[in-house]
């Protein structure tokens, strides 16, 4: 998987992000995740990479799609010596099974040494 460019895996719309931020304090993963975003549940997990930060949110539209539409999506970040890596999965299934999909993937994920 390249980065910003989505796979279908299972019931998740898989999408590794390489951000160019300095890693991240445990508060300031929302600068990662962005707007519009409600964090539901955050916890740590092990991944292949380490330890990582799995949060769990969902995603209203703008106000001026004038959409009420949501969308719920998991998140991995892991920070490393000099950026911070996160892999998005979006939820195209039921999203309590996906939970434990996301987390399998990670435990495969591969993140560069930086």
């Amino acid at each position: 998987m390249n980065p910003n460019q989505s796979v279908r895996w299972k019931d998740i719309l898989v999408q590794l992000i390489v951000t160019n931020l300095f890693p991240l304090s445990n508060s300031g993963y929302g600068t990662v995740i962005g707007n519009h975003s409600t964090v539901i549940n955050h916890e740590y997990v092990s991944s292949s990479a380490g330890k990582a930060l799995l949060v769990f949110n969902k995603r209203t539209q703008p106000a001026a799609s004038h959409s009420n539409e949501a969308t719920y999506e998991y998140w991995a970040i892991v920070n490393g010596s000099q950026y911070t890596y996160a892999v998005e999965g979006t939820v195209v299934g039921i999203a309590n099974s996906v939970k434990n999909e996301f987390i399998q993937l990670l435990h495969h994920w591969k993140v560069p040494k930086s």
